[in-house]
């Protein structure tokens, strides 16, 4: 099996019979009489170069197309807290794309139902960012601290997370908080 650079290694052994010929033809070497068969030489070494990348190149291309991106999956946590409490859940994210990647979060802002609040929830989301193993797997704790906005209350508390595998959005995690009193 080769990998996606042995065209370019053969061609790049080429590039110092190239870089001297190239040189002789742009220098003003008083050794260098403009003959013709330098010049053929250094072009026909050029050109095995660029057939050789190109090919490399084709490889390479034609291997990240045979590794779709992630689907965009979404999914929902469900958390109850009573009014200015706090509360936390967790869920698990299963790397099944059999290879390492670089997984962080972006937290979103919250709302009641359409409307952003001015002050919002304090949201904490651990781990935030890490790489995850192919095939591992890891447990993420989310947190929710509604003291700083205790005028909020009934339900429609929303936001969320979206996890980024890879530098592509992969999950849209939907967070609902229901919001009760005590009596």
């Amino acid at each position: 099996m080769t990998n996606a650079f042995d065209d370019a290694k053969v061609s790049l052994a080429a590039i110092p019979g190239l870089v001297e010929a190239l040189r002789r033809v742009h220098a003003e070497d008083p050794g260098f009489s403009g003959a013709p068969a330098p010049a053929a030489e250094g072009l026909s070494l050029y050109r095995r170069l660029r057939e050789g990348l190109a090919r490399a190149e084709a490889r390479a291309r034609n291997e990240a197309a045979a590794r779709p991106p992630p689907a965009l999956r979404q999914e929902t946590l469900y958390l109850n807290c009573r009014r200015a409490g706090r509360t936390a859940g967790r869920f698990r994210c299963e790397n099944a794309l059999g290879r390492e990647v670089e997984m962080r979060i972006v937290t979103r802002p919250f709302s009641i139902g359409r409307e952003a609040l001015t002050s919002p929830p304090k949201l904490l989301v651990s781990p935030a960012q890490l790489k995850l193993p192919a095939d591992g797997s890891v447990v993420i704790a989310v947190q929710a601290d509604l003291a700083p906005c205790p005028e909020i209350s009934g339900h429609g508390l929303q936001t969320s997370l979206d996890l980024i595998l890879d530098e592509a959005l992969a999950i849209k995690l939907w967070i609902e908080i229901d919001i009760y009193e005590l009596d």
